[in-house]
Parts: C-alpha cells; structure tokens; sequence
C-alpha cells in the first residue's frame, strides 16, 4: 500500500517539475524590463477616439512606409531613447530624450522645439524578446465636451546588426 502512495507521490513530482519545465521556455512569456533594450520595428498602429464617452472615430495603420523605409525607436541601456528610420539599408537616428520603464509604464522624456521638457507615459501591455504593444491614452475638456483618444502601437523586434547598417 505504500507503494501505491509513492508512486503517486513520484507522479505527481514529475507532472509539476514537467508543467514548470514548459511554463519556463514558453516562448512568448514575459521578459524582465532590460529586455525593453534594442531596436523596435513600428508594426501597426490602432486608435480610437471617444467624444462624451461614445465613439468618435477609430482606424488601423499598418507600418508608415516612405519609399520602403523601416521606422522605429531604439532603447538603450543608459536611459536614452531615439527615433530611427532605415532607408535603402541606411540607419538614420535622432536622439529624442530619456526613458524609464517600471511596474508596466514606459515614460518617456523629450525637449520641445521651444525647449519645454515634455514627459510622455504609456502603459505596455506586452513585452517579450520579440514584441512591444504599448498604449497610449490622452483626455482634456474642451468647450465642455471631454475627449478621449486612445492609440495603440505594436512594435517587433529587429535585429541589431540589420539596423544599424
């Protein structure tokens, strides 16, 4: 009889150990805030607009494309971030400000042309090694009627020797 108990004991370990095995190399788990590092591809882009909280207006872009050209951003390990757009195998990048990311919010910080600091915060609502969905939301009042836009912008992955020829 108490081998009978063993044995379930010993078969249970094994389906644990096994479920803990596949949950850990899942591919499309969630990765530590340093995996925000690199170069991002802009993918798509959807918003939705709400006047009064009734819908408003809403579209879908798939990836801005001028003559073939790649855009995206680029973190990097020091807290800075740039825009990038590859033209023809050719990288351009512009330094655009500082970021931080923690708890699900990126927030990111840039100079106007007036030179006013100006912090943008986004929630990311996914982060793997190969994807970055972040949304961003804005609301004011104006003329008594509040406004709501919501934009959400899926990004990929690109590999850092393809970016940065």
């Amino acid at each position: 009889m108490r081998k009978t108990g063993n044995h379930h004991l010993c078969a249970l370990l094994c389906a644990l150990v096994l479920g803990l095995c596949f949950t850990a190399c899942e591919e499309d788990s969630d990765y530590p805030a340093y995996y925000i590092h690199g170069y991002w591809k802009i993918i798509s882009s959807e918003y939705h607009e709400y006047v009064n909280g009734e819908l408003y207006d809403e579209g879908y872009e798939n990836a801005p494309s001028i003559l073939g050209s790649t855009v995206g951003l680029r973190f990097d390990k020091d807290g800075c971030y740039y825009a990038w757009v590859d033209v023809a195998g050719f990288t351009f990048s512009e330094y655009c400000g500082t970021y931080s990311y923690s708890n699900g919010e990126l927030e990111m910080t840039s100079e106007t042309e007036d030179g006013v600091e100006e912090t943008t915060v986004t929630k990311v609502e996914e982060l793997t090694n190969r994807k970055l969905i972040i949304v961003y939301t804005e609301e004011y009042t104006e003329n008594g009627d509040k406004y709501r836009s919501v934009e959400r912008i899926t990004l990929h992955r690109v590999q850092k020797e393809l970016a940065r020829r």
